[in-house]
């Protein structure tokens, strides 16, 4: 026996992203389940049809939704459209829907016939650092973000009800505030880091890495549904993740929680890290491009300090001192060569 009754849900932050193509693969095809169903494309065509200048402003409430919902699915989801629903029909209902779920959730009220909705509209705001620049930022629940060179962070002028959501693309530290009834959550791709109040460093730049310096952090990944299977890790001070996407794997390991609070003052610690790791913070940093004379000087392991206080040259010359190496810089561009061999030495 065929199931009519809505298998998919949506909010509007993600109908929003679908308008601005700013989609995974996973979310295009959550929003496109979602408007390929008949009965929200019926229920969509009626529900513009109404006047807006009648509708009440109301506040919207957990009950009302349930209410909602109810009547959705026993007035719409047995209704068969005859129609099908062309692909180029879903930006056009991806925007009516938005423009619905722009001003809040719609309902209709059980024992009444007048259609109500909440004029709630999300204002998204958006800090993007160029290489060479971190910056602090104040999210609206006092949480703090330190954002690192050549990284993004999108988030809401307000949290709403539920739940404190970001976006980040790159690298930054949260200094998150408690709040047990709003978990935090922070989106990087498609790896969910969510707590309740904590302290926590996220790199994702070729790998998603979380260290925690406070509290508990769980990291999960999204599936095709745009939800959460069963956790990445789940990390208590001390403790560091890292997922690949290219190869799938988790790793876990033990890390200095006075490391990841000194990178907020522009100090990391590289152990044994390669060169071309290094390099690669380095031209973040301080805007600069690096390259190898010969690219097996790449693979060179060091360990190193590296502070955004001083000059890029006190960075440079201990490598270079360290590797047996040398450097030559032209305007913003460096290029690392090897120490010639004084041949008059040997003879």
């Amino acid at each position: 026996m065929k199931d009519h009754h809505m298998k998919v849900s949506i909010d509007r932050e993600l109908l929003a992203k679908y308008i601005r193509r700013e989609c995974t693969v996973q979310e295009k095809q959550r929003v496109e389940a979602f408007l390929f169903q008949p009965e929200w494309q019926q229920a969509l065509e009626e529900l513009l049809k109404e006047d807006f200048e009648a509708f009440d402003h109301v506040s919207y409430t957990e009950s009302e939704n349930i209410s909602w919902n109810q009547h959705f699915r026993e007035n719409y989801t047995h209704k068969q459209s005859g129609r099908f629903f062309r692909y180029s029909q879903w930006m056009g209902y991806a925007a009516a829907c938005l423009i619905l779920f722009a001003a809040g959730f719609w309902y209709f009220s059980v024992n009444q016939k007048t259609s109500v909705v909440e004029h709630q509209q999300v204002v998204m705001m958006e800090q993007v650092n160029p290489s060479g620049q971190r910056s602090v930022i104040t999210l609206p629940d006092s949480s703090v973000v330190h954002l690192g060179a050549l990284s993004s962070i999108r988030y809401p002028k307000k949290f709403g009800s539920k739940y404190r959501e970001v976006i980040l693309k790159g690298e930054a530290f949260f200094d998150v505030k408690p709040d047990k009834r709003h978990p935090f959550t922070v989106l990087t791709g498609v790896v969910q880091t969510k707590v309740l109040g904590t302290s926590f460093k996220i790199n994702a730049f070729k790998q998603v890495m979380v260290s925690v310096a406070t509290g508990k952090v769980q990291v999960a990944k999204l599936n095709s549904e745009g939800t959460t299977d069963k956790p990445l890790a789940i990390l208590t001070p001390g403790q560091q993740v890292s997922w690949n996407a290219d190869t799938n794997e988790t790793k876990l390991d033990l890390v200095d929680i006075d490391e990841i609070r000194e990178w907020t003052k522009g100090k990391v610690t590289f152990a044994n890290a390669s060169l071309a790791e290094i390099v690669e913070t380095l031209e973040r940093w301080y805007n600069v491009e690096i390259s190898f004379a010969d690219e097996k000087m790449a693979r060179t392991r060091l360990s190193l300090i590296v502070k955004a206080a001083v000059p890029i040259q006190h960075s440079l010359d201990i490598i270079c001192s360290t590797a047996h190496l040398k450097y030559k810089v032209a305007g913003n561009k460096i290029t690392i060569t090897h120490k010639q061999i004084n041949r008059n030495m040997n003879r």
